[in-house]
């Protein structure tokens, strides 16, 4: 598409270890993409994608940049925007 850009280029504190498995969750809701490691209930990565217009929507890609990766039990969710009730 022309419009490849580095997202939370930043030290993440995570090493990955050769042939140890690795759960992530990855959430997208509109614009914004938060990855989580593990169980982790904090980010490590949470970044606005100001191209996401841009995208095809419904489509995954996966990678590992300059690593060797290889995938297994992937799952696909629909998830809903969390709707936050305020008095």
């Amino acid at each position: 598409m022309g419009t490849d850009e580095f997202f939370a280029v930043k030290p993440l504190g995570f090493h990955p270890i050769p042939g140890e498995w690795y759960k992530f969750k990855i959430d997208v809701v509109g614009d914004r993409i938060r990855v989580y490691i593990n169980d982790e209930n904090t980010p490590r990565i949470d970044v606005t994608d100001k191209n996401s217009n841009l995208a095809p929507s419904g489509q995954v890609s996966l990678g590992g940049g300059w690593l060797t990766t290889e995938f297994d039990d992937l799952e696909i969710k629909k998830s809903f925007p969390r709707i936050i009730f305020r008095e």
